[in-house]
């Protein structure tokens, strides 16, 4: 567990397009039931639990006002709006970062820009459409598959999701890399990946999954 908010935690990762960043673990459900999924207890040996968090990079603007939400005696923010055609440009690069101390590490995902994403559906930007395409697919699963009952996402026939949703994703590219958030070591527990100092982040946006 966490002894401050995931919007207060940094940690390193990697993507296809950016290459290494630093981001903020923002928390989810997926990655606590990943974990839980893929440890393995064997007799008269420690737990092996992977590592899984969700490391976000989000744009420069968004990150200058994150400090709101750690400053509890500025003013509040009375106001909001959802940002639709105020983006005229970026990718959304969301996929996973599989990583392994022997094998290196390969990250697979979708390079989603905002040109493509109103193409195929108006006023969306590309997360909200990747988003609701996954939304969609799940559905859809769930309509096939009535007597299913209460399914976890981890326990879903993927490749029935990505039948549906991969097409709204595209271009979907791999990529592999002997990236390693600390040099020289290989264990990649959380710790390496943890920044505790309070480094400025480099420009870039990015969302993904990190599976060491």
């Amino acid at each position: 567990m966490l002894d401050r908010p995931g919007h207060r935690t940094r940690v390193r990762s990697w993507s296809a397009l950016h290459g290494p960043f630093d981001a903020y673990l923002i928390t989810h459900n997926e990655s606590i039931s990943i974990a839980e999924y893929f440890s393995c207890a064997t007799p008269g040996e420690p737990l092996y639990r992977p590592t899984a968090y969700y490391a976000y990079r989000p744009t420069s603007a968004t990150m200058a006002s994150m400090q709101w939400l750690g400053e509890r005696d500025a003013s509040r923010i009375d106001s909001y709006r959802i940002l639709k055609d105020e983006i005229v440009d970026g990718v959304d690069e969301l996929g996973v970062l599989l990583m392994s101390g022997r094998h290196g590490a390969v990250w697979h995902g979708s390079q989603l820009d905002i040109q493509r994403a109103r193409a195929l559906a108006p006023h969306n930007s590309a997360t909200s459409l990747q988003v609701a395409s996954s939304i969609v697919a799940a559905m859809r699963w769930a309509q096939a598959n009535p007597a299913r009952g209460v399914t976890e996402s981890d326990a879903m026939d993927h490749h029935a999701v990505l039948e549906h949703a991969a097409g709204w994703w595209a271009p979907l590219v791999t990529r592999f890399t002997d990236w390693t958030p600390s040099p020289g070591r290989s264990a990649l527990a959380f710790d390496e990946f943890l920044i505790t100092a309070s480094a400025p982040v480099p420009t870039g946006c990015a969302a993904q999954t990190a599976l060491p």
